[in-house]
């Protein structure tokens, strides 16, 4: 069994170049399943605004989990079937589950990680904030700009977390192994960014697209 993902952050409320992404992806085979977004949807807008993006998204995709970033201060409930916010919370999907942590100063919530640890749960893990101290966090030449919290969950839970995508970093898109976790910060999709990723029950294969190459 397979499960494939659309990944996405910092839409910024770009509903135009979203779209074009939207209309490439659809013509993948095996289709995509679900779409995870890592943050900032909305470019300071409110709920209206990520409503119209999660419509917009959900007209190719079936399901929808995503957490808020810096941007989305002012998003509050968006009442969408099948689009679901992941804020210290979790998810059992398939043979996997989601847990997601909003913001980009995130204080995880351990006790989760506890519980899914002792279910024997591979935990994909769904942040604004990348991890500190890895690709996804450059900013300039060698100064790292991400969250420690994020960085300690992942070498805490090494052994459960096999998948981390987060975003905020706009500059710092990546695909990054770091022991048995797969860091992924697909890139803006201001600029035309997304990652698609397939899981099994035994493995995962991620790629970094581009919708101008």
């Amino acid at each position: 069994m397979s499960f494939r993902l659309l990944l996405l952050s910092d839409i910024h409320s770009q509903i135009i170049t979203l779209d074009a992404i939207l209309q490439k992806i659809k013509t993948l085979k095996p289709k995509v399943d679900c779409c995870l977004i890592a943050g900032d949807v909305t470019n300071f807008g409110g709920s209206e605004d990520a409503i119209i993006i999660m419509a917009k998204i959900l007209e190719f995709i079936p399901k929808i989990y995503y957490c808020l970033g810096n941007c989305d201060s002012l998003v509050k409930t968006i009442n969408i079937q099948n689009c679901l916010l992941l804020n210290n919370s979790f998810i059992h999907e398939s043979f996997f589950s989601i847990v997601g942590i909003s913001g980009h100063k995130p204080f995880p919530n351990l006790s989760i990680f506890e519980k899914l640890k002792k279910q024997k749960k591979r935990i994909l893990l769904l942040t604004h904030a990348p991890p500190y101290n890895t690709l996804a966090d450059l900013v300039g030449v060698n100064k790292h700009a991400g969250s420690k919290n994020i960085r300690k969950l992942i070498d805490d839970y090494s052994e459960n977390i096999i998948l981390s995508v987060c975003g905020h970093i706009h500059e710092s898109r990546c695909l990054q192994q770091l022991g048995s976790n797969t860091i992924i910060n697909p890139g803006p999709v201001t600029t035309g960014n997304y990652a698609i990723v397939d899981i099994t029950s035994s493995a995962l294969s991620g790629e970094l697209c581009n919708l101008y190459s």
